[in-house]
């Protein structure tokens, strides 16, 4: 199977959302007015957008763990997102994420996840070279690995994408992060906070430090998201854009907003799109995410209205 981008998601999970409506007369119970249940991982996440915008040119590589993942197999095949999977024996994780409509806040508890065996990275490494093989492509390293992933093991996920000539495309955070930047990428999409811990560099002071860093790395394309606050992004020629909504506010489901940026900046660059559009379309995905109570969950047709809301400005 061939495809133009390979997104990995190593850590996937088996997600649920309780939804709020009204106050809670009990300070320590929280009872739900609905429960939506998805699976879900930043790869995941990724997929699930672009599935949702009409793209076909993808494939999520899942590592699943017992019978959580064979669920969270069930769930993706329901939704049409085409996916392959690796299987390890510990169970996959369990997220839950309360959306209180009442007092307008998300908050979200993740469970670390399944340890994989030094066997089965081996036996996993093995696996992405077979996928990798024969075909140049981008791939897409999305979230932080499973436990039992060693830095080394990590290094040598990243050596396969350079050794076959892939292009690297790269959401990640903390020493994973620091370590991808070690490796040519092409796309680097980076949280603020994230970024700012990791490097110390804040990529909203507007001053050469970050156009410094993207050419000292050697990244093509750089882009800095903040929330609501929009995103600061550099092109592969050094142009810088700053990005941020104009008369709407966004919704309170933040989870997932992130991925949903990125799926639809990866759809318009798969469709020849130039950079600014691709900025404005990936701030549109996110903003939409924000009204949907799964991450990523969003429809091509609402991505035109938010994008009448989206300022991108050359700066």
């Amino acid at each position: 199977m061939t495809k133009k981008y390979i997104i990995l998601n190593l850590n996937p999970g088996y997600d649920q959302y309780h939804v709020i409506r009204q106050n809670q007369p009990a300070m320590n119970v929280n009872r739900a007015d609905e429960v939506y249940r998805a699976a879900s991982g930043k790869g995941l996440n990724i997929a699930r957008a672009m599935h949702n915008l009409g793209s076909e040119s993808y494939v999520c590589i899942n590592v699943l763990g017992g019978c959580l993942g064979k669920l969270i197999m069930q769930l993706t095949r329901r939704e049409g997102i085409i996916c392959r999977e690796f299987h390890i024996k510990e169970e996959a994780r369990i997220n839950t994420c309360i959306i209180d409509e009442y007092k307008k806040e998300t908050v979200s508890y993740n469970a670390p996840g399944p340890q994989m065996s030094p066997v089965e990275t081996e036996q996993f490494l093995e696996f992405m070279k077979q996928i990798l093989f024969g075909q140049e492509t981008s791939v897409v390293l999305s979230g932080a690995p499973c436990r039992g992933i060693t830095e080394e093991g990590f290094r040598q996920l990243i050596g396969l994408v350079h050794e076959h000539h892939h292009r690297l495309i790269v959401d990640i955070a903390g020493k994973w992060l620091k370590m991808a930047v070690e490796y040519p990428i092409h796309i680097l999409k980076v949280n603020r906070e994230e970024f700012q811990e990791a490097f110390q560099l804040d990529a909203f002071i507007f001053n050469n430090s970050l156009k410094r860093f993207k050419e000292a790395k050697g990244i093509d394309v750089l882009i800095v998201t903040d929330g609501a606050n929009g995103s600061v992004a550099y092109d592969n020629v050094g142009h810088r854009y700053q990005s941020f909504l104009n008369n709407l506010n966004g919704g309170i489901c933040a989870v997932g907003s992130g991925d949903a940026f990125l799926g639809g900046f990866i759809k318009m660059e798969e469709d020849g799109a130039n950079f600014k559009k691709c900025i404005s379309y990936a701030n549109a995905c996110g903003t939409a995410n924000t009204f949907c109570y799964l991450p990523a969950d969003i429809k091509n047709e609402e991505i035109e209205t938010y994008e009448k809301y989206v300022v991108v400005k050359q700066i």
